[in-house]
């Protein structure tokens, strides 16, 4: 019998470590370097036709506009507002490195053999 492989990621930037205040001053994660790993990614599955799942938080690849909106509609919400408070910081700051890639659903619909799912929006 012929086995099954599943395979789901979770795609976040920055917004995975939104409640971490370190996230900040980290330069790992970056608009170049996110390019580069989904770049990857996607010619690794295509080399052995695999199928998966791209499971996306909804402001990664909205973008900075309908995130700020997002960021100042959360006023009546205490919990969201801290959740939000470092992704605010870094859009006061004009530090978006790394939290954006609005780009990632036309790559990932473009090789023709995956999925897009929601991991949620914020």
């Amino acid at each position: 019998m012929a086995g099954t492989l599943l395979v789901s990621l979770d795609c976040e930037g920055k917004w995975g470590f939104a409640d971490d205040p370190k996230i900040l001053a980290d330069t790992r994660i970056s608009n170049a370097s996110l390019v580069e790993a989904y770049d990857f990614l996607l010619r690794l599955f295509a080399k052995d036709d695999l199928r998966v799942t791209f499971a996306v938080v909804g402001l990664f690849v909205a973008g900075r506009e309908l995130a700020e909106t997002y960021i100042r509609d959360a006023h009546d919400d205490d919990v969201l507002r801290q959740w939000l408070r470092v992704p605010d910081t870094a859009m006061m700051s004009n530090d978006t490195e790394g939290w954006f890639f609005e780009a990632l659903p036309v790559k990932v619909f473009s090789a023709g053999q995956h999925e897009l799912a929601s991991h949620g929006y914020s």
